[in-house]
């Protein structure tokens, strides 16, 4: 019950807070709508238009920023305003406050797919394949939605860890973007850097979201997949909140260095 109370609040402190961070905005509701809007008219130079596979990359692509930006930043921004002693000295978990973070930066990204369904649904559904199997395709989305937030819990100690990583930030969203197959399929990629991308959840969603259209149980399977990554990454992760704690104490290095 204390777990829940921590992370709603956590939710609605960091939703307020994130609201008026024009950059953030940007990166995960108005990003994904241009990249999605470029997506359809390329696709439909060919003839053919996967509304689904438009929206769910776009979600998936801002997830990412989400993540990359929002989530895995989270504790050195608390370290960098003072806060990270006070919260590290809670009863709570620093884990089960980065959670409650990264929960509100991925309800944020949600507005860009409401915003695409709704005009797909103005417009006019291109092919008509985004309603069937309708409940896979959702299912597949919310791997999808999972495997980017731990993507990005797995990077928040590992940054904090090695501050020297946070200059690489930048640099780590598109080709995310590449790999995962945000932007076209993965296997368009060199056998050598598909190894790269079997190691990422979200390529396992996007590769479901795109099953989901003609084989929902090989949907099903990828999805599963993802999972098993992110279950394991989440383990991870905790191992090394733990390793950061510990390291910061010794040392001293709670506050910004």
């Amino acid at each position: 019950m204390m777990t829940f109370r921590v992370l709603t609040t956590v939710f609605k402190m960091h939703l307020k807070q994130i609201f008026t961070d024009l950059f953030f905005l940007f990166g995960t509701v108005l990003q994904p709508i241009i990249f999605a809007v470029l997506n359809y008219y390329m696709q439909k130079t060919r003839g053919v238009v996967n509304i689904h596979e438009i929206i769910a990359g776009s979600t998936m692509m801002g997830l990412w920023t989400s993540s990359l930006f929002g989530t895995a930043s989270a504790i050195n921004w608390e370290r960098s305003s003072g806060t990270l002693e006070l919260l590290v000295g809670t009863p709570t978990p620093l884990w089960q406050i980065t959670v409650g973070k990264a929960l509100a930066n991925s309800t944020l990204v949600l507005i860009s797919p409401l915003v695409l369904i709704a005009a797909n649904h103005i417009f006019g559904d291109s092919d008509g394949t985004f309603r069937s199997h309708f409940w896979v395709f959702v299912i597949s989305c919310l791997s999808g939605v999972v495997g980017s937030l731990v993507l990005g819990f797995l990077m928040a100690p590992l940054f904090s860890l090695e501050f020297r990583l946070m200059g690489w930030i930048n640099a780590m969203e598109y080709p995310v973007f590449i790999l995962a197959g945000f932007l076209f399929p993965a296997e368009l990629l060199p056998v050598w850097l598909r190894f790269l991308s079997y190691a990422l959840p979200p390529y396992w969603s996007v590769r479901a979201i795109r099953s989901s259209v003609l084989n929902p149980w090989l949907a099903v399977t990828e999805t599963f997949v993802g999972l098993g990554l992110s279950l394991i990454y989440f383990g991870l992760a905790r191992r090394l909140f733990k390793v950061f704690i510990e390291k910061a104490f010794t040392s001293g290095t709670l506050g910004f260095e």
